[in-house]
């Protein structure tokens, strides 16, 4: 339970952060390693700042920066009710759908196909690079 709540406390504290500095203006946000290498988008390049402009309300802006991250946001914020629904109410909800291969498969398949179509030079791609 310590442990929970260390997190809880941590991604409280990590949401003020993205809230209150926007990591275009700031240095001390890292940089994306891969990007700085290659010269090419990750999957999650453009994601500090689409948090940012999330937490400001902001969904637009912050697609334009990682459209994945924000269509990301509904399974990922499902999850952590549903972890803390067992956390606090000791009860076992459990959504198969997460926990099937198939599931897998097709979440990777969707980052992989969105690493290279945000990558490509033609101009029809382009509105997926951060």
């Amino acid at each position: 339970m310590a442990f929970h709540i260390a997190l809880l406390a941590f991604s409280i504290m990590l949401a003020v952060l993205y809230f209150r500095f926007n990591p275009v203006h700031h240095s001390f946000f890292p940089k994306c390693p891969f990007h700085t290498v290659t010269h090419l988008y990750c999957p999650g390049c453009g994601s500090q700042r689409a948090v940012h402009q999330l937490l400001h309300g902001n969904v637009q802006q912050a697609a334009n920066h990682n459209l994945m991250l924000v269509l990301a946001v509904p399974l990922l914020l499902a999850n952590a009710v549903v972890h803390l629904l067992n956390l606090f109410l000791n009860q076992k909800i459990i959504i198969r759908l997460w926990h099937s291969p198939l599931f897998a498969r097709i979440v990777l398949i969707f980052v992989v196909a969105f690493f290279i179509l945000r990558n490509l030079p033609f101009h029809s791609f382009q509105w997926l690079a951060p």
